[in-house]
């Protein structure tokens, strides 16, 4: 295959891939707005897709390109032939003599004809000068058709040439044509219309691109496919061929019409793809319409008329070619459909299709972009090269041209005979204003639109509708402009005199050049487009950030390999001299600080453990249980003599030294490492088995310890479990269905060398491969910590080297190890056996030359940050509360001018992401939204982020009566302790937005942040975790302190997630952390949670006040407090079930607590695809209202009576696992005494919320389902609507085999 031809496949391949993506897509995203216009918009589309398969039909036939020199072939014998051409009275003689002479200069043997419609005496003379024959008739029946066919009573010729008078032939015409009619069957030949004038007007520019196209590719793939069409001038028919017919066919697209008897005939046609003649265009509106009228009314009757008569005498290429052709004249109504649409929308604010507009471009982009590819490709069979580029004239003039358009098709629908009048040839200015004025009408009709619409409705779907109202304004505009010859004119003479008064150099810079340069631009441009938005797709859908895929705590972000140092001496003294000394040796400065510290009535070491996170560490605490030191318990022989810890832990004996040691590290406010109980099977300690201890009693009370750590807020510290040998990785490990109860596996990593059993020395890898083997056992993805890691250097040994060596080993092999602690100890005690170095030696001495092990430490990615607190951006004043935040002996109130205000809100979701289903918040939708939430009794609603929507958000909800909590969001993959440029960016986001929004009554607070700190732990581990917490709250408390300075009267909030114990970890750093912050927001939603939120808040933030940021549905992401099936299936409650759950968190737990909580906000709106796609809103996706609506009124409005009587449904079948591609029968069950009439509808979306087509059939109304199971997890939804429009949904699982 010719190459061109390959790339030609090859594109058209991805073509069609990228239609086919484009149309999955549409009908996948695209959901249906305003019914009229989105079906208006898609009779548009379907038309425009037919336009492109036609053109891609055609390109896909183009034969291989000539060579530009290529000689004509020869004829096999000689035939006689005639050359036509006609003359209507008032066509230019001049124009006429030109033509007559260029026939007469064809070289091949003819005789030249003149058809002279009116018997003109100087046409006459010019014939005889130039042995034309001259032919007249005295009737004038059938126009041109007529004319010729009266030529050919006397015209002998085997073949004959019809011209139309502005066309002057080649002299090699004939060379060119007549090989083709060496086969009988072949009745005409059509050669290229090409034009001389293109450069006398805009009109005429635009004209020719116009026939570009199609007298390049087009046609020469017609020819290819038997459907090449006669055209009205240059085509060469065979006698016997127009004889069969009759003659030349009449009408007012005779060239057609001749065509489609001859094809339906079974003659053949054929198209020689070379300029033989040149003609001319029309040059003025006027002609040019009048020329567009003539075909569209022509072609229309044929269409309506002909076609149908004849459709099953052609072949299968020419029933496409003339049922698709006619549609080009169709482009007066798509026209106004596209002009209509954009503008009714931005008037009404209905919008055709709901959709995200960066979703849409991920799927139109590419096709549009191979579309254009295709149509470049195509130039290749252009004619000339000044035919190539973007034909923007053209474009334009053609969409100008609509009410022609029109007027022929209306006019083909009555019958209205439109005369045939040759195109006019000489240019006219005569009423151009008036035949431009439709299209200067259009241009003011979407530059109006664009304006109110902008000005009423501002946010993305009327700039979206605002952009295409341009694009027509411009277009329609320019269509207008470039008809006006006059001012087109004086605007050039105008830039000429301009560039020669201030002397500007001319460039040879030429429209033509323009337009090839505005093609490659326009591919390039779609080609970046393409690749920006198919990036951009990786982010769409789904943006997992409050249930994101899980991490193992080894993926999490861990800040980096975090290097260690222990000193026993260090445990006996105060001064941190020591440890700075081994620092300068080393050269670095150690991340982590050891000490140990054996339980006791003794003081706790809080001083030391300040004075290691002063230095810019983080201390590593190993907490041994020794019991035998609490005087309470002197008595008691287990605890004296270190028996039983475990069991007298979980007896609670212990409880008041957790607790102070709980709160001792979590006041530290810094990250510590906590290595409990270490070495729990090690026989040496007595909370091994050999104290009496179980691996039972030691999970338990390892679980129980970490329990009232969290009660006490103390989530600062990173759990480190080290067992002694591998044998503790069988029974001892804490493992959790619900909480993390280890964030590192500590090992002890000792090279005891001389002093070992055998007495040798043994490589890091053979002491921690047994370790690596078991933690992949267990399938444990937790960073590794070298809790004790070090050589011995007796008899010959160095330590130092084995330490060095290992740490190479670590880096090649190990990657799970993220931390080591250097046993440097000379007061090792623990021999394993009875050898010693010496007779008077005590102790184990695992210290070594500390120089340049920092060299091999720098390989290890080292954690490098110091552990400081973050310097403030500002300066922090003492805090003081705004003015619109009172206390008194009521408790808390907010005040809204002068009087207090208790808020009833409601979490405003639409509009935010992909989870809400990018519904267009325009004024309309606005209007409705908060006129029913005001009607429900709320006085509040709460937006997360600054955005697009703002300004209708506000102005509609100021005109409702409605307060607005204003909120701005962080992303929790942000590392606030590092990205110091993100940070900036957070903070110029939110000041510039308070200080635009400060002056606007409607907003009552300020709500910096939703959840971060808490799902922050979704991607970073301890504890880097502690790290980035609390950079994150110094943020906060520094954009608070920022705020305040701009507006002063309201209060700042952060709002967080209530999850379990973990809120209390969260509420004390806040206190500590981010002292400027007016009150905390608790989202919360389980009634283990709120119902203990008064007593948490009374306890840990009794100073300041709180609102119930978002109350809602028993939520989906705590296992421990969810319902689930069997596999960890969330099972969604019923509506009537959460509508009842709504009311009692109102009225039990929030409004009770007035005075202590400024009130509550009811979670959410409209249905999100979170949890499920109904497990949210209050109303559903279609703004009907659930029964949380009603169940809220009831609290919320008193003052009203309502119905609660509502069906409680759930959806029941069997729970088998089921195969994809099977069906299951599922009913919607009114498991109530509800009565009444239901109408049920089903859906059924997968795991990615795609809407899978797996209904196979329903019953009763719908109440009853038989469900194809599809090949993805997915999940069933009914929705049941009542008489007066609620709906009630109700949801499950489809459990896949």
């Amino acid at each position: 295959m010719n190459g061109k031809l390959f790339q030609g496949k090859l594109i058209l391949l991805l073509a069609i891939s990228s239609l086919v993506i484009f149309l999955y897509g549409f009908f996948e995203e695209v959901r249906i707005g305003y019914r009229f216009t989105y079906y208006l918009l898609m009779i548009s589309l379907i038309f425009k897709l037919l336009k492109v398969g036609f053109e891609w039909y055609h390109f896909a036939g183009l034969p291989k390109p000539r060579p530009v020199s290529a000689n004509p072939k020869q004829p096999t014998r000689k035939y006689s032939v005639d050359m036509l051409t006609t003359f209507v009275p008032g066509e230019p003689y001049d124009m006429l003599e030109r033509t007559l002479k260029a026939m007469i200069a064809v070289r091949y043997p003819h005789t030249s004809y003149l058809c002279d419609e009116g018997d003109d005496p100087i046409a006459k003379r010019l014939c005889r000068e130039l042995g034309v024959v001259h032919v007249t008739r005295q009737t004038h029946e059938n126009a041109k058709a007529g004319n010729v066919n009266n030529a050919l009573k006397q015209a002998t010729g085997e073949l004959c040439v019809i011209l139309d008078p502005d066309h002057a032939p080649f002299p090699e015409f004939l060379d060119h044509v007549l090989h083709h009619f060496d086969d009988p069957e072949i009745g005409y030949v059509q050669v290229v219309q090409a034009y001389g004038n293109q450069k006398e007007s805009l009109i005429a520019q635009g004209a020719a691109e116009q026939t570009y196209l199609f007298y390049g590719p087009y046609m020469q793939a017609m020819g290819e496919y038997g459907t090449a069409q006669a055209i009205g001038a240059n085509c060469t028919f065979r006698r016997a061929a127009l004889d069969s017919i009759g003659g030349h066919a009449p009408g007012l697209t005779e060239d057609m019409h001749t065509s489609m008897l001859l094809h339906a005939k079974g003659w053949k046609s054929a198209y020689e793809p070379v300029i033989l003649s040149r003609g001319q265009v029309p040059s003025s509106i006027s002609a040019y319409y009048k020329q567009q009228l003539k075909w569209s009314r022509g072609t229309f009757d044929l269409w309506f008329n002909l076609f149908p008569k004849l459709f099953f005498k052609f072949t299968w290429r020419q029933k496409i070619h003339y049922g698709l052709l006619p549609i080009y004249y169709l482009f007066g109504f798509i026209t106004l459909i596209d002009v209509f649409v954009p503008a009714l929308a931005l008037i009404t604010g209905e919008y055709p299709w709901l959709m995200d507009p960066k979703v849409f471009f991920v799927y139109f982009t590419p096709f549009f972009l191979f579309s254009l590819l295709y149509r470049f490709y195509a130039q290749a069979w252009l004619n000339h090269s000044e035919e190539r580029g973007i034909h923007l004239v053209g474009g334009m003039l053609r969409v100008g041209t609509w009410w022609i358009f029109i007027i022929g098709f209306i006019y083909t629908l009555l019958n209205i005979k439109v005369p045939y009048i040759p195109t006019p040839k000489e240019h006219s200015t005569k009423g151009e204003f008036l035949l431009g004025f439709p299209n200067l009408v259009l241009a003011l009709i979407s530059a109006i639109a664009l304006i109110y619409g902008l000005y009423v409705d501002w946010q993305p779907y009327s700039m979206l509708m605002a952009v295409f109202a341009a694009v027509n304004s411009i277009i329609f505009f320019g269509a207008f402009a470039i008809g006006q010859t006059t001012w087109v004119n004086n605007a050039k003479a105008k830039f000429k005199w301009l560039r020669n008064a201030v002397n500007l150099e001319q460039r040879h810079f030429s429209y033509l050049k323009f337009s090839r340069i505005a093609f490659y631009t326009a591919l390039v441009v779609l080609f970046l487009s393409s690749g920006f938005f198919l990036l951009s797709s990786l982010h769409l859908g789904k943006d997992r950030y409050l249930n994101p895929t899980p991490k193992t705590l080894i993926e999490k972000e861990l800040g980096g390999f975090y290097a260690g140092i222990y000193d026993p001496h260090f445990d006996f003294e105060t001064n941190i001299a020591l440890i700075q000394k081994h620092e300068a040796d080393a050269g670095f400065q150690f991340p982590i600080i050891s000490t140990y510290l054996a339980w006791g009535d003794g003081p706790l070491p809080q001083e030391k453990l300040r004075q290691i996170i002063q230095h810019g560490a983080i201390p590593m605490v190993t907490w041994e249980p020794w019991t035998s030191d609490f005087a309470a318990y002197a008595e008691i022989e287990d605890i004296k003599n270190n028996r039983k810890v475990f069991r007298y832990i979980l007896d609670g004996y212990f409880d008041w030294y957790i607790d102070q040691m709980a709160v001792a590290l979590r006041d530290l406010n810094s990250p510590v490492f906590l290595r409990f109980a270490h070495e729990m099977e090690n026989p040496m300690y007595p909370w091994s088995r050999s104290g009496s201890n179980t691996p039972e009693e030691f999970v338990a009370a390892w679980k129980y310890v970490h329990l009232r750590f969290e009660k006490l807020g103390a989530h600062n510290v990173s759990w480190v479990w080290s067992p002694w040998s591998t044998e503790g990785f069988d029974a001892y490990f804490p493992e959790g269905e619900y909480i993390q109860y280890v964030d590192w596996i500590g090992l002890t990593a000792l090279n005891y060398g001389s002093a070992s059993k055998d007495m040798s020395s043994k490589t890091f890898e053979e002491i921690y491969r047994p370790f690596k083997s078991k933690i992949e056992e267990k399938g444990f993805d937790i960073p590794v910590m070298l809790a004790e890691f070090g050589s011995t250097s007796y008899r010959g040994e160095n330590g130092k080297a084995w330490v060095n060596e290992s740490l190479v080993v670590i880096k090649d092999k190990f990657p799970e190890i993220r931390s080591l602690v250097i046993f440097f100890s000379d007061w090792d005690r623990n021999w394993i056996t009875d050898w010693r170095p010496s007779n008077d030696e005590a102790y184990i001495d695992w210290t070594f030359d500390l120089s340049g092990i920092v060299d091999h430490l720098a390989d290890l990615d080292l954690y490098l940050w110091r552990n400081n607190r973050r310097a403030q951006d500002s300066t922090i004043s003492n805090y003081e509360a705004p003015s619109s935040l009172v206390q008194d002996s009521s408790g808390f109130k907010l005040m809204v001018d002068g009087e207090p205000f208790y808020i009833k809100g409601v979490c405003y979701n639409a509009g935010h992401d992909w989870e809400e289903g990018f519904m267009p918040l325009s004024k309309r939708q606005l209007e409705a939204d908060f006129s029913k939430i005001k009607e429900m009794g709320a006085n509040t609603i709460r937006r997360y982020e600054p955005g697009i929507y703002d300004r209708n958000i506000l102005s509609e909800a100021n005109k409702q009566g409605l307060m607005v909590m204003f909120g701005f969001w962080f992303d929790p993959k942000t590392d606030f302790y590092t990205d110091e440029k993100k940070r900036k960016a957070y903070e110029r986001r939110v000041l510039s937005t308070v200080r635009q929004r400060k002056d606007d009554k409607t907003i009552i607070a300020w709500n910096i942040g939703n959840e971060t700190w808490g799902l922050l732990k979704k991607h970073y581990a301890q504890p880097y975790l502690t790290v980035v917490r609390r950079s994150y709250l110094e943020f906060l408390n520094d954009l608070a302190v920022k705020i305040k300075e701009i507006d002063p009267s309201r209060p700042v909030f952060s709002s967080e997630e209530h999850d379990n114990e973990r809120l209390i970890a969260a509420i004390v750093q806040y206190k500590a952390f981010a002292p400027h912050l007016d009150g905390l927001g608790i989202n919360s939603y389980y009634e283990q949670n709120i119902s203990q939120l008064q007593d948490i808040m009374d306890t840990f933030y009794p100073d300041k006040p709180y609102v119930v940021t978002e109350f809602g549905p028993k939520g989906y992401w705590n296992t421990e407090l969810g319902d689930y099936q069997t596999g960890g299936l969330a099972i969604e409650q019923s509506s009537l079930a959460k509508a009842e759950w709504y009311q009692k968190q109102w009225e039990e737990y929030i409004l009770k607590n007035q005075g202590k909580n400024l009130g509550g906000m009811a979670f959410s709106w409209v249905d999100r695809t979170e949890g499920s796609a109904t497990w949210f809103g209050i109303t559903d996706y279609l703004g009907r209202k659930k029964p949380a609506y009603y169940y809220l009124q009831d609290a919320w409005r008193p003052d009203i009576s309502k119905t609660k009587n509502f069906p409680d449904i759930t959806i029941v079948g069997h729970w088998d696992p089921v195969s994809p591609g099977e069906g299951l029968w599922l009913s919607a069950a009114v498991t109530n005494e509800y009565l009444v009439t239901l109408n049920y509808s089903w859906v059924v979306y997968d795991e990615d919320w795609k809407k899978r087509t797996s209904i196979l059939q329903t019953i009763n109304n719908g109440q009853f389902v038989e469900i194809k199971i599809p090949d993805k997890p997915a999940r069933a939804y009914v929705y049941a609507v009542d008489s007066a429009g609620n709906v009630v949904t109700a949801s499950r699982p489809l459990v896949l085999k």
